[in-house]
């Protein structure tokens, strides 16, 4: 009972006249008009409701009102956990072999609140084991095959925000999976006649596994080959039987299916087998009397009145043949004087491919001597589609693609069933560096592709079918290579000394599968200012060290050549007067503004492919040589500071930055 929230302190006329409820949940609570008292009307649960909210309206007798919101609070009782495990502990039996992120079980927990709306699971930090905090599935994230102990005990704990709940987990740690399943010897070879009847065992095959319990129990599987599943095995045995209709298309006097039998034991991770089963599928042949039945065969494309089989009875001129017991009626006739059986209607291998009837002969002159045998007329299928790839698309891959990936997966089917609509696949150009699968369509990398001098693979898909005659088509793909820049992946610096005619950096490579007939050329950027001479810089192979002899000063030809300037000027103030003097001092400007040390290499800017630099700006300078990964490389007169990713040479007026710009292949038209 909760007592009135309403007063008030008129006397007479404006005294308090009633409560009446304004909002609240039906059915919960009993409202005394006259004095307010809130009394509940059923038991309180506290996993129905935390609690409720009751919104009151007051009036008075001279017709004022008010309002009041009252929060009914609903405690549990004392030790009360509505949320709990489902089970009091968790066992569950790991393999010491278990790789990581494997799923090895699931704890759940059930909350008696049904105003709770999360529960959230933990466990016990540890090295080995995870949990999904949402769904309580626990997971390996590392190898405990050498744990010392054999079983690990964790605690995990679950909670909805207001109540906890805690379990032990035991993993059982058991012996790894440390043996693969091995095929017994036996017989890989089987002639199957066209006519067995599905569930006819064919083959059977056995695996060993030296493992114990579930590491050593075995299940068989059917991975390839398999075509419209004309094949069955039992899991457990490892027999093989027929599981469809075997009959042979038109002009398809044999088929060899090759079909991938797989063993995989149950250990953890799961270790597997295979071995190749080629089953001949051949014609029947066999002559067939009224004793043993008849048995014919049509092609689906036969025509009408097309002759199928001629009947012969076991007694000479029998008065009439019939039909009776028609599996499908009025598809074929009966000659009822000769016997002969031919084609009445439109033919369909794969909506009927099989009739049965029974073929009646009747001698009227002793009717005891009747006969009757049963006619099955089989349905040869007629390969009749091509088959049809759907959205094939030209995929561009980097030259760094990994050998074994896919680049693209041809989706193709064929409107014929059976072998008529089993489909292969072939490439009629692989470039030495593609592959396909025959079964699947899926085009793989099988070699390096910067081996190879193409930027552009121009391919041809052959798709065709398993009838006979097989029926093909084929599409035109186009694979675009990319092919990667090489970066810097190391610098050496040389410690600020500014010693001319020694290494000053080593800048190591980066270039995924490099050939030997490839190299890289590397260029030396700067930018002076323009009333500044650009000082001379020499970039040279480390290679070419103990063959070419390096100058001990790339100032020593600039400063020859200030002598000889020298003396010109002297020499012409005494002959031809100042004037020609200007004139002369002008053009000597120009030549030393100009000069090259010898040995270094040419500005010229490297502009041959979408690695170059960019134009090169008033003052900026590309110095670019050919040289091979790897090598050293030799600069004078400078030193070297880092900033940030740049290394860059600095002095008082000069700043050079050194950059890759381009790559080559000496057999590559294209960069």
């Amino acid at each position: 009972m909760i007592p009135s929230i309403c007063t008030d302190q008129d006397i007479g006329v404006g005294a308090l006249q009633g409560v009446v409820f304004l909002n609240t949940t039906p059915g919960v609570f009993l409202l005394n008009a006259s004095t307010g008292v809130l009394t509940t009307n059923i038991s309180m649960d506290y996993r129905r409701a935390r609690g409720y909210t009751v919104v009151l309206l007051c009036r008075d007798t001279g017709g004022l009102t008010n309002t009041s919101s009252v929060y009914v609070t609903i405690t549990p009782p004392p030790n009360y956990n509505p949320l709990a495990f489902s089970s009091d502990s968790y066992v569950f039996n790991v393999s010491r072999t278990t790789p990581p992120l494997y799923i090895i079980g699931q704890i759940m927990a059930t909350d008696e609140i049904i105003w709770s709306t999360t529960l959230a699971y933990s466990l016990q930090s540890n090295p080995y084991f995870i949990i999904d905090s949402l769904n309580g599935t626990i997971q390996t994230i590392s190898s405990f095959f050498d744990y010392p102990y054999s079983e690990i005990v964790l605690n995990a704990t679950v909670t909805d925000g207001l109540f906890n709940d805690t379990v032990a987990v035991h993993m059982v740690l058991t012996p790894g999976n440390l043996n693969s399943p091995v095929f017994t010897p036996g017989e890989r070879s089987f002639d199957i006649n066209e006519l067995s009847p599905i569930g006819t065992s064919v083959a059977t095959f056995q695996c060993t596994d030296a493992g114990n319990g579930t590491n050593g129990l075995i299940s068989y599987s059917i991975t390839g080959g398999n075509i419209d599943g004309a094949f069955q095995i039992n899991q457990l045995t490892g027999v093989v039987q027929v599981a469809n209709l075997l009959i042979l298309p038109q002009n398809i006097a044999s088929f060899l299916y090759q079909i991938t039998i797989q063993c995989s034991d149950h250990g953890v991770p799961i270790k597997s087998n295979v071995t190749l089963a080629y089953f001949n599928v051949y014609q029947d042949n066999a002559l067939r009397n009224f004793t043993s039945g008849f048995i014919a065969y049509v092609n689906e494309n036969a025509n009408i009145n097309d002759t199928v089989i001629a009947i012969n009875a076991s007694f000479q001129y029998p008065s009439a043949y019939s039909f009776i017991n028609e599996s499908v009626p009025n598809v074929f006739t009966i000659d009822a004087n000769t016997g002969v059986v031919r084609v009445a209607a439109h033919l369909d291998h794969d909506t009927v491919p099989v009739y049965t009837m029974t073929v009646v002969a009747i001698w009227s002159v002793d009717p005891a001597r009747n006969s009757s045998a049963l006619l099955t007329i089989y349905v040869r299928a007629v390969n009749k589609y091509r088959p049809q790839c759907m959205s094939i698309f030209n995929p561009t891959i980097l030259d760094t693609t990994a050998v074994g990936s896919i680049v693209l997966q041809l989706s193709c089917s064929d409107g014929d069933t059976g072998i008529n609509g089993a489909i292969v696949f072939s490439l009629s150009m692989n470039y030495g560096v593609l592959g396909i699968n025959n079964d699947t369509g899926a085009i793989y990398v099988s070699s390096p592709l910067d081996s190879i001098s193409y930027s552009v693979l121009n391919l041809t898909v052959l798709v065709s079918d398993r009838g006979s005659p097989p029926l093909s088509n084929s599409y035109p793909i186009i694979i675009f290579i990319t092919f990667t820049a090489p970066v810097f992946s190391n610098f050496l610096n040389h410690n600020g000394s500014t010693q001319t005619g020694i290494t000053f950096f080593t800048a190591t490579t980066t270039y995924p599968n490099l050939v030997t007939t490839e190299h890289l050329t590397y260029s030396i950027t700067s930018k002076s200012p323009s009333l500044i001479p650009t000082p001379s810089l020499t970039l040279t192979p480390a290679s070419s060290l103990a063959t070419s002899s390096l100058p001990t000063s790339t100032t020593q030809a600039p400063q020859t050549m200030i002598y000889i300037i020298v003396g010109i000027i002297a020499a012409a103030v005494l002959v031809v007067g100042v004037p020609i003097l200007i004139m002369l001092i002008l053009m000597i400007w120009r030549r030393v503004k100009t000069h090259k040390a010898p040995g270094a290499a040419t500005s010229t800017p490297v502009h041959t492919s979408a690695h170059s630099p960019p134009p090169l700006e008033d003052g900026e300078t590309t110095v670019s040589i050919p040289v091979y990964p790897n090598d050293a490389y030799i600069v004078s007169n400078k030193r070297i500071s880092q900033n940030s990713t740049v290394y860059e040479y600095v002095d008082s007026h000069d700043t050079r930055a050194i950059e890759l710009t381009s790559f080559q292949q000496e057999t590559r038209k294209d960069h």
